[in-house]
């Protein structure tokens, strides 16, 4: 594969690096690459990383710049593993190509143009692992299609759902593709709400509130439930129940929607952080950011 030097060139930076283990240098890459792409994280890479960190995030961003929308760390991460690195990475990914071709099949009969309700088109991956399949779907979309999508990714593994993360960060921020709505939770996808942590609330600047709920809106919530039962018959916890989810968007404050000048409830990727009024202060796990400002 044409990514194949990129892969090798990261392997053997995480082999060369004996201060901290492939799992560990695997999680700082993405956390970094997330902190360079303006997502605030629960902690910063320790200072003895940083020279190795410079190199190999630079590395990883001439990789995406020259293969949009590959599975690069996912291929890190395997060949990490199949070279006796198993402790802490145990997963296997779908191929690259596996992963095209079942999100070809996907979109084959889904409808083209704005969605009925006039509102977004939604996708869920709820083992996403690196990020492969969204990826290929992203790939099968065109810059107008993509933007009438929200696309939420979950994964158990804390590093998997971090890798995918930093890889859709990173391809939306260096291509300045546009995507309606990203999500990513860490968590059991069929698990309760309790137990999913949001690592990346991504939207559009020009959507409105009524569009893109908070990440742990128990309309949401009992959304993904929803989903989950009519495809696995009723195995996954139960959500909310209709006249809960009723209860609470009547109760959830309004607002008016946002001109394009101005993110409702957003931060301008590189800008820093702004002073919310204390009804507006999001939830401490959410973070929304405008990619696709003008």
């Amino acid at each position: 594969m044409q990514t194949d030097k990129h892969v090798t060139g990261i392997f053997e930076a995480c082999i060369r690096n004996h201060s901290h283990s492939p799992g560990e240098l695997l999680r700082w890459l993405a956390t970094d690459v997330l902190m360079d792409m303006g997502v605030k994280q629960p902690e910063s890479p320790p200072a003895d990383l940083l020279p190795w960190l410079r190199e190999t995030s630079a590395m990883y961003a001439r990789a995406v710049m020259e293969h949009p929308l590959q599975n690069i760390l996912g291929r890190v991460y395997e060949e990490l593993s199949s070279h006796g690195h198993r402790k802490g990475l145990g997963q296997f990914f779908t191929p690259s190509v596996v992963a095209e071709f079942m999100a070809q099949i996907a979109l084959a009969d889904h409808p083209k143009g704005e969605p009925p309700d006039g509102k977004l088109w939604r996708m869920c991956e709820p083992a996403c692992g690196s990020g492969a399949l969204v990826l290929g779907f992203l790939q099968h979309l065109d810059p107008a299609e993509r933007r009438r999508w929200s696309i939420t990714c979950i994964d158990l593994d804390g590093l998997c759902a971090q890798m995918c993360a930093a890889q859709l960060m990173a391809n939306l921020f260096i291509h300045r593709l546009e995507v309606g709505e990203l999500l990513v939770y860490r968590g059991n996808a069929l698990g309760p709400a309790s137990g999913l942590s949001v690592l990346l609330h991504a939207t559009m600047r020009d959507l409105s509130p009524d569009l893109v709920l908070p990440a742990l809106h128990p309309a949401r919530i009992a959304a993904l439930r929803t989903a989950q039962q009519q495809v696995l018959g009723g195995t996954a916890q139960p959500g909310p129940t209709p006249d809960a989810v009723r209860a609470a968007q009547a109760s959830a404050p309004r607002k008016e929607r946002a001109p394009r000048a101005a993110a409702a409830g957003a931060t301008q990727v590189g800008d820093p952080p702004q002073k919310k009024a204390p009804h507006d202060t999001p939830d401490p796990q959410q973070l929304s950011i405008d990619l696709f400002a003008d």
